[in-house]
C-alpha cells in the first residue's frame, strides 16, 4: 500500500507489524518496502497528465538477482489497489475516478479513457527504456498486455494493448538470442537449441532470404507470448524438417566441410527427417531426396535415387573406386557424420555397387551394334560375381534391377533379329521352344553366346518353360476375381477365367504335328483347370446364398476357336470335331481336357471297354471293311472250328 504514496514513510499494521518505505531519486524512482526481514523492491516510471494534479504510474518488481520480473496478479491501483483486475504482470497507478465506494474504476468514463491513453503512452516508453538499459527480458515481454482477448476494443486497457502491438511490430524491443534486440520483421523463432546451434546467422539469413536472427528462445516458456510472437506480430518459425525441405545445392557447397559433418550430426538426432517410409501412406524424411551429400569433387547430391536405391558410397578404404560417387573424405571420417551416413544406408563400394552404378546404366538405351563383346562379357562376369556375394537384401535390389534393364542380346523367333531385351523378355532356347515360338514374331530367345551363364540366367528371370499366367488360388482353391460393394465373385478348383499362356494364340493359329502336340500335353494337361471352370457369384463377401456358371478363359477360348488338334485325315480340327480316341497315341488321354474343351464323347473308346476288345483293334476294323464281312461270316456258322 505504501508503493505509490510519496509522504508516508513508515506504517503500523497491527499486531506491531510496520510497514517502511525507501525511496532511491532518478526515473525510474527504485522503491524498497520492508516488513520485519522480508522487502520488495520496484521500479517506479511517472508521467505528467496535463491538467490533472497526480501522474500515472507503472511499477515493475525487481527479483533478487536484480532482473523484473511479472507479477501473478495485479489491481488497477488508484494510490490504494481497487477490485479492477488489469491481467498485466506490473502495476499501473493513476488518479482514475473511481465508484463512491473506492473498489472499482468505471470503465467507461472520458476521463478514466483518457488517463488509460497517457499510461499506454508511459508503457512504450518504459518498454524503450528498459530496452535502453539492456534490462528488457523475456519475462518483462510477458509481462504486458498480449492477449487480445483480455483487451477488446473499447475495453479501459485495450489502449495499452494495441500501443504495445504497434510498437513491438515497428521497433527494435524483441530480445534476440546472441544478444540485443530486433524488429518483428528481422527475427525468427525456433524452440530446437541444436536447430539454433547449426544455423549461424549467416546461414539462417541465406536460407531465409534475408538479414534475420533467432529471437530468445526462452520465450517459448511463455506460451501467451510464443503465441503473440507468431501470431500476431507474425515472427516465423524455423522448423527442422523445414531446413531440411529448404536446403539447396547452392546453399549447401557455400558451406565449409566442418559445416556439413554437424549437419549430419544433427540430422542423426531427427530420424524423422532422413527414414524410409515405414508404412504405405507414411511420407520419407525429406533430407532423403534433398541434395545433402557432399561429394569428393564438392557437388552436391541426394543420397538416394528417383527409385529409393543409395545413389551413393562411403569413401572405401583402399582409395577412391573409378565412376562411383562416394562421400568426402573430409566430410566422412567425422565420426558424427559416419554416424549418420552408416544409418541413413551408405556403404563402401563393392562389384554390387559397381554393377547397379556403373554397369547396368551402361545399357540404358544401347543399341547391340554398339556393343563391345569384350566389355559385354566381363560386364557379365561382374553380374554373376555380384549375384554369388550379394546377401539377400541386395541380392533381390540386384535381381530387381536386372528384370528392368535390356543388358541381354535377343533373338527374334520368326526374324532372327537381334535387340537388346531385360532377361524377364527372354527365352532359352531348346528344341521344344524353338518348335512352339517358331515364326512368332513376340517372341524373344537368349543368344546362344550365353551358353555357359544359363543357371545364373535362369535365376535373373531367361525363362525355360512357357509363361503362364493366373492368379495363386487360396489354401481351399478360390481365386477371387472381384470383390465390390454388393458384387463378389471367385473361381472354384483352382479356375481363373483371366488365365493366358504366352504365345498361345500365335501356336494355335500356326499348328503344326510337333507344336499341336506340345500344346496339348505340356501346356493343356496340366493346366486344365485353367481351360474352363466354375465361377461362383453372390452379392455378400462370404458368398452364402450364390450362383454359379460354367465359363471358359481366354486359354479355353482359343483352344476351342481354333483348329489345331490333328484328326485320322491327317488334317486340324477344333476339339469339338474330335473325340479323345481320335488324337494321335503320342497324345496323352485326358478325359477332363477333353471335357474343358467340349470334345466329343469317345464311343470307340467306350465300346472297347465294354467289349474287352482293344481300341486300335475296332479302329483298325473299321479301315478293313473286308475284314469286317470276315469276322461277320465266322461269327454267322457257330460250326467252323476256329482252330
Amino acid at each position: 500500500m505504501l508503493l505509490f504514496l510519496t509522504n508516508i514513510r513508515r506504517l503500523s499494521v497491527g499486531e506491531g507489524a510496520v510497514l517502511t518505505r525507501s525511496v532511491a531519486g532518478g526515473a525510474p524512482r527504485r522503491v524498497r518496502l520492508a516488513r520485519g526481514r522480508r522487502s520488495e523492491e520496484w521500479l517506479v516510471w511517472s508521467r505528467r497528465v496535463q491538467g490533472v494534479g497526480r501522474p500515472v504510474e507503472i511499477a515493475f518488481r525487481v527479483s533478487e538477482d536484480g532482473r523484473l520480473a511479472g507479477c501473478d496478479r495485479s489491481f488497477l491501483t488508484v494510490v490504494f489497489p481497487t477490485e479492477k483486475e488489469t491481467s498485466l504482470g506490473f502495476l499501473v497507478q493513476g488518479p482514475y475516478r473511481t465508484t463512491p465506494a473506492r473498489d472499482n474504476v468505471p470503465e467507461h468514463d472520458p476521463a478514466n479513457q483518457a488517463l488509460a491513453r497517457e499510461t499506454a503512452t508511459l508503457l512504450v516508453d518504459v518498454v524503450r527504456s528498459l530496452r535502453d538499459d539492456g534490462l528488457l527480458s523475456v519475462p518483462v515481454l510477458a509481462a504486458l498486455p498480449l492477449d487480445a482477448a483480455r483487451f477488446p476494443a473499447g475495453s479501459l486497457l485495450h489502449p495499452l494493448w494495441a500501443s504495445v502491438r504497434e510498437a513491438l511490430a515497428g521497433e527494435a524491443l524483441i530480445p534476440l538470442d546472441a544478444g540485443g534486440y530486433g524488429t518483428a520483421a528481422s527475427l525468427r523463432l525456433a524452440q530446437d537449441a541444436e536447430l539454433r546451434g547449426l544455423l549461424g546467422p549467416d546461414q539462417l539469413s541465406a536460407l531465409c532470404g534475408g538479414s534475420v536472427s533467432f529471437a530468445d528462445p526462452s520465450a517459448a516458456s511463455y506460451p501467451v507470448l510464443w503465441q503473440y510472437l507468431a501470431d500476431v506480430l507474425g515472427i516465423g518459425e524455423v522448423t527442422a524438417a523445414g531446413v531440411v525441405t529448404d536446403l539447396t545445392a547452392d546453399f549447401l557447397r557455400a558451406q565449409t566441410d566442418e559445416w556439413v559433418a554437424r549437419l549430419y550430426g544433427f540430422l542423426f538426432g531427427h530420424s524423422a527427417l532422413w527414414r524410409s517410409a515405414r508404412f504405405e501412406d507414411e511420407e520419407p524424411g525429406p533430407a532423403r531426396t534433398v541434395p545433402i551429400i557432399r561429394l569428393e569433387d564438392g557437388s552436391q547430391v541426394a543420397p538416394f535415387d528417383a527409385e529409393g536405391r543409395p545413389a551413393v558410397y562411403l569413401p572405401s578404404a583402399a582409395g577412391s573406386v573409378g565412376g562411383l560417387a562416394t562421400v568426402r573424405r573430409a566430410v566422412a571420417d567425422s565420426p558424427a557424420a559416419r554416424q549418420f551416413l552408416e544409418a541413413l544406408g551408405l556403404a563402401r563400394p563393392d562389384v554390387l555397387a559397381e554393377v547397379l552404378s556403373l554397369i547396368l546404366p551402361r545399357y540404358d538405351g544401347l543399341e547391340v551394334a554398339s556393343l563391345d563383346p569384350a566389355q559385354h562379357a566381363a560386364d557379365l562376369e561382374a553380374v554373376m560375381v555380384a549375384l554369388e556375394e550379394a546377401a539377400a537384401g541386395p541380392r533381390a535390389e540386384l535381381l530387381d534391377r536386372l528384370a528392368q534393364t535390356p543388358f541381354l542380346i535377343g533373338e527374334n523367333a520368326a526374324t532372327g533379329e537381334q535387340r537388346m531385351t531385360p532377361p524377364t523378355g527372354l527365352y532359352q532356347r531348346s528344341r521344344e521352344l524353338e518348335s512352339y515360338f517358331d515364326g512368332n514374331p513376340d517372341a524373344w530367345f537368349a543368344a546362344d553366346r550365353y551358353g555357359p551363364w544359363l543357371a545364373q540366367l535362369r535365376g535373373m528371370g531367361v525363362r525355360q518353360a512357357v509363361s503362364v499366367r493366373a492368379r495363386t488360388p487360396d489354401a481351399l482353391g478360390y481365386v477371387v476375381t472381384v470383390v465390390d460393394f454388393g458384387r463378389n465373385e471367385r473361381g472354384l478348383d483352382g479356375f481363373d477365367p483371366d488365365a493366358s499362356i504366352d504365345g498361345l494364340e500365335f501356336a494355335l493359329r500356326h499348328p503344326s504335328q510337333e507344336r499341336s502336340e506340345y500344346v496339348w500335353n505340356t501346356l493343356l494337361v496340366p493346366n486344365r483347370h485353367l481351360v474352363a471352370g466354375a465361377i461362383e457369384r453372390s452379392v455378400m463377401p462370404s458368398f452364402s446364398d450364390s450362383s454359379r456358371e460354367r465359363r471358359e478363359s481366354s486359354i479355353g477360348l482359343l483352344a476351342e476357336g481354333e483348329a489345331w488338334l490333328p484328326g485320322r485325315d491327317g488334317g486340324f480340327h477344333r476339339p469339338g470335331e474330335l473325340s479323345l480316341d481320335d488324337l494321335p497315341s503320342t497324345y496323352t488321354p485326358d478325359e477332363g481336357l477333353a471335357q474343358a474343351l467340349a470334345m466329343l464323347q469317345p464311343v470307340v473308346g467306350e465300346a472297347a471297354r465294354r467289349l474287352g476288345i482293344p481300341v486300335e483293334v475296332l479302329w483298325g476294323l473299321s479301315a478293313r471293311p473286308d475284314l469286317v464281312v470276315l469276322v461277320k461270316r465266322e461269327l454267322a456258322d457257330p460250326g467252323i472250328d476256329p482252330a
